[in-house]
């Protein structure tokens, strides 16, 4: 179970972050090298997910340095 953990977690050479986004219905992720969490980088990516699966009714994060 580590090993696989690792795959998907890090360490990921010249990647610094993994955004992940779930629905919490469907528990379905999407997962998204970014080189940053600030806002320049996340934005476009989120741009994207909603534009693609609509705006979602409510939007939690886990308040991590970059969200709040």
């Amino acid at each position: 179970m580590a090993d696989h953990f690792n795959r998907l977690f890090g360490p990921h050479p010249n990647v610094n972050e993994l955004l992940v986004v779930t629905n919490n219905f469907s528990r379905y992720p999407l997962i998204e090298i970014v080189n940053s969490t600030g806002v320049k980088h996340l934005t476009p990516v989120l741009d994207r997910y909603f534009n693609d699966y609509g705006l979602p009714e409510k939007k939690r994060c886990y308040n991590g340095p970059p969200f709040n």
